[in-house]
This record gives C-alpha cells, structure tokens and sequence, in this order.
C-alpha cells in the first residue's frame, strides 16, 4: 500500500479508528522505535484531521457549538500528552507492540461488528 492511497483514504473516513486500521497495518511491521511511531501517528492524525475540517468547512458542518466543544475537550490533552510519555518510557518496546496490536486487533473487531450488526 503507498502513502498516498494510505492518506487520501484517511481525509475521507468519518472516525479516527477507520483511518488508523491501514496506517496500523502499513507502520507496525516496520518495527519503528517507540518514539518514531509515536511521532508518525502524531503527524498522520493531525494531516488527516486538517483536510477534514477542509471538508466540514465546505460542508456547513462547522459551527460554533462544534468550536466550543472543540476548545473545552483540548483542555485535558496535555494530561493525557503526559501520561503517554510517562507510560513509554516505563515499557519496553515488545510489551508496547503487544499493546499495540491488541488495541488494533480490538479495533478491527470492532469495525467488524458494526458492520455485520448496525
């Protein structure tokens, strides 16, 4: 699968989880280290995630309900910024993977069901 096909897909998926699955199964098995991936989803969500607000802005989707509630769940993200580089740097690199995959496993599962289901 090649990084464009990878990021055009995710510009257009309505959840994050969606968009994750192709860039969990194109990164994982390059076995990058803890703080390159990290660093990788960092900037792959946010690039997503700014080509969708292109998209709600041309949409009407935007209001400023959306904004505000935006602006009050930002507020506890530094808490949680810091509790993932806490977590990092207490694990070792085959006990972060397994979490990994499991978390991506679950999420496929997930995708599954409501798939079959909803």
């Amino acid at each position: 699968m090649d990084r464009a096909r990878l990021t055009r897909g995710g510009a257009g998926a309505p959840q994050p989880h969606q968009v994750w699955l192709l860039g969990g199964v194109y990164l994982y098995p390059l076995k990058l280290e803890r703080i390159r991936l990290t660093a990788t989803v960092v900037a792959f969500f946010a690039a997503v995630n700014c080509a969708k607000l292109v998209q709600y802005l041309f949409l009407g989707a935007l209001s400023a309900q959306h904004l505000m509630t935006s602006h009050v769940l930002l507020r506890p993200a530094p808490i949680g910024i810091r509790l993932g580089v806490w977590l990092a740097g207490r694990i070792s690199d085959k006990l972060f993977y397994r979490i990994v995959y499991v978390l991506l496993t679950a999420t496929g599962l997930q995708l599954v069901y409501e798939g079959l289901f909803r």
